[in-house]
């Protein structure tokens, strides 16, 4: 049987900004978050595993930050990529991958033993590393499927399986300018993935993200919102006048939670 390479990886969504750079640019389609590189082998043992393959314990696509810019390896990189900085206070994506890991090497996989570093590769050399670093800026980013994925070569990867995830939010047609079908386990969740959902339209907002808040309402979460909103906007101008208080939490199957946001533009 012909060996080729796979790998377990998420989808990552971006606001992607155009990278007029030295290097080659992985297109964005190709761009993901490694999980667990299985290297050469055979298709076929790989597809015997996947019914029994440990899956994301998160129902909805996790969200995150771009803190910064790295070039991998340390020594004579050749690869640009962007650090992923969970929002999590319990890192639920780590401690996926730790137990993906304990699973594939039960079943005879040699896996790199060195600590998981979230990262997602931008481009290959050559480079220019300070011009990367100075076109450098915090982007949001949510996690969507699951895949297995055979490199085909050439930054190309094909998608042979795959486990979907909930987005946290969704662009959504209404008579307002814009709306948003939002979606999380519980208030809090709603609140960071609607912050998120404004981030996408207006990374600039990426720098009043708050974290901590812990809304008892939907009313707490729209006056959040528009508290945040109307920082940025009074220190550097936005695209938006405001969150409505409009619609209502709907309790969908399997506990998750949905919202339509409306955004006065």
């Amino acid at each position: 049987m012909s060996q080729k390479c796979f790998f377990l990886g998420f989808d990552v969504k971006a606001p992607w900004p155009s990278f007029d750079l030295r290097g080659t640019i992985l297109p964005s389609k190709e761009r993901h978050l490694t999980a667990a590189f299985l290297g050469n082998t055979c298709f076929e043992k790989i597809k015997e595993l996947l019914p029994f393959l440990p899956l994301p314990p998160f129902k909805v696509g996790l969200l995150a930050l771009f803190d910064r810019c790295i070039f991998l390896p340390e020594k004579n990189p050749r690869v640009v990529a962007y650090h992923v900085k969970s929002f999590e206070k319990e890192d639920l994506l780590s401690l996926y991958i730790q137990k993906l890991f304990s699973f594939l090497r039960q079943k005879g996989f040699e896996l790199d033993l060195r600590p998981f570093y979230p990262h997602v590769t931008l481009a290959r050399s050559f480079f220019s590393k300070s011009a990367w670093e100075k076109q450098f800026v915090s982007l949001p980013l949510f996690l969507s499927s699951l895949h297995l994925y055979e490199s085909t070569g050439n930054l190309r990867y094909q998608k042979l399986w795959d486990f979907p995830l909930i987005p946290p939010f969704e662009e959504i047609e209404h008579t307002a300018d814009l709306a948003f079908s939002i979606h999380g386990t519980d208030l809090k969740q709603i609140d960071l993935s609607a912050q998120i959902a404004l981030c996408f339209e207006s990374p600039p907002l990426t720098s009043y993200l708050d974290f901590s808040f812990l809304p008892k309402s939907l009313e707490e979460i729209v006056m959040h919102l528009n508290e945040i909103l109307y920082k940025a906007d009074r220190e550097e101008g936005i695209p938006f006048k405001a969150v409505s208080l409009h619609g209502h939490l709907e309790e969908k199957k399997n506990h998750l939670l949905k919202w339509e946001m409306v955004v006065d533009v």
